[in-house]
């Protein structure tokens, strides 16, 4: 009886060092899939005699960790700005165009993409909406789907100071 506890025992402990092994192997989530990201975030507001502008540019970052098991094939979805506390959208969609790159943008296991999308300034907001985009703390929200993910969409956000206000 004793030695059939042992061997249990054993066991189990065996097979428990070599899943604890094997797993902490993995390394993180990020060193497996896509990690995404928003930054060098530089918008601003200008009131015109047509309406208001905004302007500017800011930076989708992607890298795909050096453990994925394949490159990853990334589409840009949208972009909006939405007040930073309750998520109320103040500009629905804004029309950025990367420069420098054209999407689907690929990216090879344990490369990073840094790419800059600019504003079409083009389109003009309500004077309203200037007024409101000033009177908040913003993020800027976007979304993004990757091969990598099965095509799901991932959401992007990260808080900004908005200048001309």
């Amino acid at each position: 009886m004793r030695r059939r506890e042992f061997l249990w025992t054993s066991t189990v402990t065996t097979l428990g060092l070599a899943t604890g092994g094997l797993l902490a192997g993995c390394g993180s989530r990020g060193s497996v899939t896509l990690t995404a990201s928003l930054q060098a975030i530089q918008l601003s507001v200008a009131k015109k005699t047509l309406g208001t502008v905004l302007s500017g540019s800011f930076e989708v970052f992607l890298e795909v960790g050096p453990e994925a098991t394949d490159s990853s094939t990334v589409t840009l979805q949208s972009f909006s700005i939405v007040t930073a506390k309750e998520g109320t959208q103040l500009v629905p969609t804004l029309a950025a165009k990367p420069d420098g790159a054209t999407f689907p943008l690929r990216v090879e296991v344990g490369q990073t993409r840094e790419v800059k999308l600019v504003l079409d300034e083009s389109k003009l907001l309500e004077a309203s909406v200037a007024d409101a985009l000033c009177a908040d703390s913003l993020k800027l929200v976007g979304a993004i789907t990757d091969t990598l993910n099965s095509g799901k969409t991932t959401q992007l956000d990260e808080p900004f100071k908005l200048g001309g206000c």
